[in-house]
Protein backbone atom coordinates (compact mmCIF):
# COMPACT_ATOMS: atom_id res chain seq x y z
CA UNK A 1 0.00 0.00 0.00
CA UNK A 2 0.79 3.49 -0.66
CA UNK A 3 2.04 5.62 2.59
CA UNK A 4 -1.23 7.83 1.36
CA UNK A 5 -3.00 4.58 2.46
CA UNK A 6 -1.08 4.38 5.93
CA UNK A 7 -1.87 7.94 6.47
CA UNK A 8 -5.45 8.28 5.47
CA UNK A 9 -5.59 4.92 8.40
CA UNK A 10 -3.84 6.71 10.78
CA UNK A 11 -5.93 9.66 10.24
CA UNK A 12 -8.81 7.73 11.13
CA UNK A 13 -7.44 6.06 13.99
CA UNK A 14 -6.71 9.40 15.67
CA UNK A 15 -9.85 10.56 14.88
CA UNK A 16 -11.74 7.91 16.74
CA UNK A 17 -9.38 8.21 19.39
CA UNK A 18 -10.37 12.06 19.65
CA UNK A 19 -13.62 10.83 19.86
CA UNK A 20 -12.94 8.11 22.26
CA UNK A 21 -13.79 5.11 20.17
CA UNK A 22 -10.57 3.61 21.92
CA UNK A 23 -11.57 0.09 20.17
CA UNK A 24 -11.76 1.85 16.55
CA UNK A 25 -8.44 3.37 17.44
CA UNK A 26 -6.96 0.48 18.18
CA UNK A 27 -8.06 -1.45 15.14
CA UNK A 28 -6.84 1.63 13.32
CA UNK A 29 -3.55 1.44 14.56
CA UNK A 30 -3.25 -2.31 14.13
CA UNK A 31 -3.36 -1.90 10.28
CA UNK A 32 -1.14 0.73 10.72
CA UNK A 33 1.36 -1.47 12.26
CA UNK A 34 0.90 -4.16 10.16
CA UNK A 35 1.49 -1.67 7.02
CA UNK A 36 4.63 -0.49 8.74
CA UNK A 37 6.03 -2.74 11.64
CA UNK A 38 9.10 -0.69 11.60
CA UNK A 39 7.40 2.44 12.55
CA UNK A 40 7.19 2.92 16.49
CA UNK A 41 5.08 5.92 16.21
CA UNK A 42 2.57 2.95 15.38
CA UNK A 43 3.11 0.86 17.73
CA UNK A 44 2.88 3.79 20.42
CA UNK A 45 -0.27 4.84 19.54
CA UNK A 46 -1.79 1.30 19.44
CA UNK A 47 -0.50 0.85 23.39
CA UNK A 48 -1.83 3.87 23.93
CA UNK A 49 -5.60 3.16 21.93
CA UNK A 50 -5.51 -0.16 23.86
CA UNK A 51 -4.80 1.20 27.29
CA UNK A 52 -7.95 3.73 27.20
CA UNK A 53 -9.63 0.80 25.80
CA UNK A 54 -9.21 -1.27 29.04
CA UNK A 55 -6.83 -3.54 27.41
CA UNK A 56 -3.41 -3.66 30.05
CA UNK A 57 -1.77 -6.53 28.70
CA UNK A 58 -2.02 -5.46 24.66
CA UNK A 59 -1.07 -2.02 25.80
CA UNK A 60 2.07 -3.10 27.49
CA UNK A 61 3.17 -5.25 24.26
CA UNK A 62 2.48 -2.47 22.19
CA UNK A 63 4.33 -0.20 24.39
CA UNK A 64 7.09 -2.26 24.85
CA UNK A 65 7.39 -3.13 20.60
CA UNK A 66 8.00 0.73 20.17
CA UNK A 67 10.46 0.75 22.85
CA UNK A 68 12.15 -1.84 21.17
CA UNK A 69 12.35 -0.45 18.42
CA UNK A 70 13.36 3.06 19.77
CA UNK A 71 15.34 2.74 22.70
CA UNK A 72 16.68 6.31 22.74
CA UNK A 73 13.20 7.91 23.10
CA UNK A 74 12.66 8.22 26.64
CA UNK A 75 8.63 8.66 26.12
CA UNK A 76 8.17 5.19 25.01
CA UNK A 77 9.86 3.84 28.35
CA UNK A 78 8.04 5.86 30.25
CA UNK A 79 4.54 4.92 29.03
CA UNK A 80 5.63 0.74 29.32
CA UNK A 81 7.21 1.21 32.69
CA UNK A 82 3.64 2.94 33.58
CA UNK A 83 1.36 0.10 31.76
CA UNK A 84 3.83 -2.52 33.73
CA UNK A 85 3.76 -0.60 37.44
CA UNK A 86 -0.51 -0.57 36.39
CA UNK A 87 -0.16 -4.37 35.94
CA UNK A 88 1.48 -4.84 39.12
CA UNK A 89 4.65 -5.49 37.32
CA UNK A 90 6.64 -3.25 39.38
CA UNK A 91 9.83 -4.34 38.98
CA UNK A 92 9.93 -4.79 35.36
CA UNK A 93 8.33 -1.36 35.39
CA UNK A 94 11.98 0.33 37.68
CA UNK A 95 13.77 -1.21 35.34
CA UNK A 96 11.82 0.71 32.24
CA UNK A 97 11.81 3.93 34.25
CA UNK A 98 15.46 3.71 35.09
CA UNK A 99 16.74 3.05 30.80
CA UNK A 100 14.13 6.11 30.07
CA UNK A 101 15.49 7.98 32.35
CA UNK A 102 19.01 7.38 31.36
CA UNK A 103 18.34 8.95 27.55
CA UNK A 104 15.54 11.50 28.68
CA UNK A 105 15.39 12.98 32.61
CA UNK A 106 12.31 14.12 31.63
CA UNK A 107 10.91 10.84 33.19
CA UNK A 108 11.53 11.90 36.20
CA UNK A 109 11.34 15.48 36.08
CA UNK A 110 7.81 15.82 33.85
CA UNK A 111 5.81 15.45 37.06
CA UNK A 112 7.40 19.11 37.95
CA UNK A 113 6.71 20.84 35.08
CA UNK A 114 3.05 22.05 34.58
CA UNK A 115 3.57 23.23 30.69
CA UNK A 116 3.95 19.32 30.21
CA UNK A 117 1.34 17.18 29.00
CA UNK A 118 -0.85 15.84 31.93
CA UNK A 119 -0.75 12.25 30.89
CA UNK A 120 3.07 12.67 30.51
CA UNK A 121 2.98 14.15 33.92
CA UNK A 122 1.08 11.44 35.47
CA UNK A 123 2.89 9.05 34.34
CA UNK A 124 5.91 10.68 35.19
CA UNK A 125 4.99 10.74 38.98
CA UNK A 126 4.78 6.79 38.78
CA UNK A 127 7.94 6.80 37.12
CA UNK A 128 9.20 8.65 40.32
CA UNK A 129 7.11 6.87 42.72
CA UNK A 130 8.15 3.30 41.65
CA UNK A 131 11.96 4.16 41.18
CA UNK A 132 12.05 5.56 44.87
CA UNK A 133 10.12 2.16 45.91
CA UNK A 134 12.94 0.50 44.29
CA UNK A 135 16.09 2.29 45.70
CA UNK A 136 14.15 1.91 49.20
CA UNK A 137 14.08 -1.90 49.23
CA UNK A 138 17.32 -2.23 47.70
CA UNK A 139 19.11 -0.09 50.45
CA UNK A 140 17.22 -2.07 53.15
CA UNK A 141 17.93 -5.11 51.13
CA UNK A 142 21.31 -4.38 51.54
CA UNK A 143 21.50 -3.18 55.03
CA UNK A 144 19.71 -6.55 56.16
CA UNK A 145 22.31 -8.57 54.07
CA UNK A 146 25.29 -6.53 55.90
CA UNK A 147 23.05 -7.20 59.09
CA UNK A 148 23.32 -10.74 58.73
CA UNK A 149 27.02 -11.07 57.90
CA UNK A 150 27.67 -9.47 61.33
CA UNK A 151 25.81 -11.57 62.89
CA UNK A 152 27.06 -14.58 60.70
CA UNK A 153 30.80 -13.41 62.20
CA UNK A 154 29.88 -13.15 65.78
CA UNK A 155 28.35 -16.72 65.83
CA UNK A 156 31.89 -17.84 64.78
CA UNK A 157 33.62 -16.05 66.60
CA UNK A 158 31.29 -17.61 69.88
CA UNK A 159 31.88 -21.48 68.40
CA UNK A 160 35.03 -21.08 67.90
CA UNK A 161 35.94 -19.82 71.83
CA UNK A 162 33.07 -22.89 72.62
CA UNK A 163 35.38 -24.99 70.71
CA UNK A 164 38.70 -23.61 72.42
CA UNK A 165 37.48 -24.22 75.80
CA UNK A 166 36.01 -28.19 75.12
CA UNK A 167 39.08 -28.34 73.43
CA UNK A 168 41.11 -27.34 76.16
CA UNK A 169 39.14 -29.96 78.11
CA UNK A 170 39.69 -32.77 75.96
CA UNK A 171 43.58 -32.25 76.26
CA UNK A 172 42.89 -31.79 80.13
CA UNK A 173 41.54 -35.22 79.70
CA UNK A 174 38.31 -33.99 81.07
CA UNK A 175 35.86 -35.41 78.56
CA UNK A 176 32.32 -35.30 80.24
CA UNK A 177 33.38 -31.07 80.46
CA UNK A 178 34.21 -31.59 76.86
CA UNK A 179 31.63 -33.36 75.47
CA UNK A 180 29.24 -30.80 77.34
CA UNK A 181 30.07 -27.68 76.05
CA UNK A 182 30.64 -29.41 72.57
CA UNK A 183 27.33 -30.95 72.44
CA UNK A 184 26.13 -27.49 73.24
CA UNK A 185 28.34 -25.79 70.26
CA UNK A 186 26.30 -28.40 67.88
CA UNK A 187 22.73 -27.27 69.00
CA UNK A 188 23.40 -23.75 68.13
CA UNK A 189 25.30 -24.82 64.65
CA UNK A 190 24.71 -28.68 63.92
CA UNK A 191 27.00 -28.12 60.81
CA UNK A 192 30.30 -26.72 62.63
CA UNK A 193 32.69 -29.27 61.33
CA UNK A 194 35.61 -28.54 63.92
CA UNK A 195 32.30 -29.06 66.82
CA UNK A 196 31.90 -32.38 64.62
CA UNK A 197 35.36 -33.67 65.05
CA UNK A 198 36.12 -32.85 68.61
CA UNK A 199 32.81 -35.15 69.36
CA UNK A 200 34.34 -37.71 67.59
CA UNK A 201 37.74 -37.25 69.28
CA UNK A 202 35.53 -36.85 72.55
CA UNK A 203 33.85 -40.21 72.22
CA UNK A 204 36.29 -42.08 70.62
CA UNK A 205 34.44 -43.02 67.23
Amino acid sequence: MSPESIEAVAQAATRAFRERRFNDAAAGYERCVAMNPKAPAFHFNLGTAREFGGDLPGAIKAYLSAWNLDPSDGRLALFAGAALAAAGRREDAAILFSLGDDVDPAVRQAKDRPHFDSEFRRRSETADRVMRELFTNLHEDAVAEFERHVAQIAIVRILLKVYNVANAYHILGRQPEAKRIVLRALEAAPSYEKAQELLLKITGQ
